[in-house]
């Protein structure tokens, strides 16, 4: 990482600046252990993930849901909230 930096001597050079940017992202998705991927999107657009809006709560013995499926949703709701108040 530290061969990586961002040098602007003259303005012929925005494939530096690409590449720069492509390794800093890549290294940033290789050492997050969760949600690397959107990291990665996020440095090289330059732009924050949209999370999307959980859909219904699943309901046990009525949508073929199980204890897990719930736990599932209840953290797709947190992680929604969480970006909507931050």
């Amino acid at each position: 990482m530290k061969t990586e930096v961002y040098n602007f001597i003259s303005l012929s050079q925005p494939e530096l600046y690409v590449q720069t940017t492509r390794e800093i992202a890549d290294y940033i998705c290789k050492i997050l252990k969760y949600y690397g991927s959107d990291a990665n999107a996020s440095i090289e657009h330059l732009e924050l993930p949209v999370i999307p809006k959980p859909g219904h709560k699943p309901m046990l013995g009525v949508d073929d849901a199980q204890e897990l499926d719930l736990k599932i949703w209840d953290k797709e709701v947190d992680e929604y909230m969480a970006q909507k108040s931050g």
